[in-house]
C-alpha cells in the first residue's frame, strides 16, 4: 500500500474504493426489485460524500484531510460489503423461488448436481456470516482495500465478490435448465392425476360391484 500524504492521494484511493462499492451496488439493484428496502448503502454513500467535501473544502490541512479521508473510506466500505451482502440474500431467495415447487427427483433428473449445488449455496450462506465478522474487524482497522490480498490483510470485497459470482453462476445453471425441469413437472403431474382417476374409478367400480351383489 503506497503512503498517502497528499490530498489528492486521499482522492484517488477514494475514487478507486468508490467505484468498487458503486459495482456492487449495482449488482444489488439489478437483484433487487424493492429499491426501498435497502437504503442502507444508499446513506453510506451520503455520508462518504460529506467528508470527500470536506477534504476538497480543507485541502491545506492535511492531518484534518487524513482524518476525513478515514471516514470517507469507512463508509464507502460498508456501502460496497452490504450492497454485495445484501445482493447474497436477494438471490439465495431467488433460487429458493425457482424451484420450491419442483421435487428433488424432478431437479436432479434434470439437474443431476442440484444437491452438490445446494450444499454450495449452505455454504455460501455461511461464509456471509463469516465475512460480516471480518468486515467489522476491517472498519474498526480502518484499512485501505487493496487488490491482492496479502497475509496481513485480507480485501473483504473479494470475499464478497467471491461469494456472489459463485451464486450468479448457480442461478444461470438453474434457469438454464428450469424449461426441462417445468417440463417434467407437468409431465409427472399428468401421470400422477391419471393414476388418482384410474384409482377413483376403479374404487368405484368395486363399490358398485360389491352393492349389487348384496342387492343379489
Amino acid at each position: 500500500m503506497r503512503e498517502l500524504g497528499t490530498v489528492e492521494d486521499f482522492l484517488d484511493e477514494l475514487a478507486t474504493l468508490y467505484h468498487q462499492a458503486k459495482s456492487a451496488y449495482i449488482l444489488l439493484e439489478e437483484n433487487n426489485s424493492d429499491q426501498s428496502a435497502y437504503m442502507g448503502p444508499i446513506n453510506e454513500f451520503r455520508n462518504a460524500l460529506d467528508h470527500i467535501m470536506k477534504i476538497i473544502s480543507n485541502k491545506n490541512d492535511i492531518p484534518y484531510c487524513r482524518k476525513e479521508y478515514d471516514g470517507a473510506k469507512r463508509h464507502l466500505l460498508r456501502a460496497g460489503s452490504d450492497s454485495y451482502e445484501f445482493a447474497c440474500s436477494e438471490m439465495i431467495i431467488f433460487i429458493g423461488k425457482l424451484i420450491h415447487q419442483y421435487t428433488g427427483e424432478e431437479i436432479v433428473s434434470v439437474l443431476p448436481n442440484y444437491y452438490e449445488m445446494r450444499l454450495k449455496v449452505i455454504e455460501v450462506q455461511e461464509k456471509i456470516a463469516e465475512y460480516r465478522t471480518i468486515k467489522e474487524l476491517e472498519l474498526k482497522q480502518s484499512n485501505v482495500i487493496e487488490e491482492e490480498d496479502n497475509d496481513e490483510k485480507v480485501n473483504i470485497f473479494n470475499y464478497y465478490r467471491q461469494a456472489t459470482v459463485e451464486l450468479i453462476e448457480y442461478t444461470k445453471a438453474i434457469l438454464n435448465k428450469l424449461p426441462f425441469i417445468v417440463e417434467l413437472h407437468k409431465k409427472n403431474t399428468r401421470v400422477r392425476n391419471i393414476g388418482w382417476i384410474i384409482g377413483v374409478v376403479g374404487a368405484v367400480i368395486g363399490i358398485a360391484g360389491i352393492i349389487i351383489a348384496l342387492v343379489k
